[in-house]
């Protein structure tokens, strides 16, 4: 698994161990849906939701992850948000965290935005 802490350099005057620290339990529910061998967005973000046990807030209006994994909402009002750290599992998805919570699993198939907080 490949992890980078502040992946776009958005964050440069925080330290990493706190870029880390918000980003709470969400990095331990990927890791497990890697345990669990999950090979696409879709596998991963179930076995997360079963790991949240909170339900599952995912939606299509959440908004889109460019490119670089900029988080951009479909509410005109909400800024960008650039990811505090990203997660990938090798041939896999990557996990996308960002401030509030907000997290994100794509692959080229699929992309699940949700809040794990």
């Amino acid at each position: 698994m490949m992890v980078i802490v502040d992946p776009n350099r958005a964050f440069k005057e925080a330290k990493k161990d706190r870029l880390i620290e918000a980003c709470g339990l969400i990095p331990y529910f990927f890791m497990t849906a890697k345990e669990k061998g999950a090979k696409t967005a879709k596998e991963a973000y179930r076995i997360m939701v079963e790991q949240y046990q909170f339900g599952d807030y995912s939606s299509v209006d959440w908004g889109t992850i460019d490119s670089k994994g900029t988080y951009v909402s479909s509410h005109e009002d909400d800024p960008d948000m650039e990811p505090l750290m990203s997660m990938r599992i090798l041939d896999g998805p990557t996990l996308y965290i960002y401030q509030s919570a907000i997290m994100a699993v794509v692959d080229s198939e699929d992309t699940f935005i949700s809040r794990m907080d």
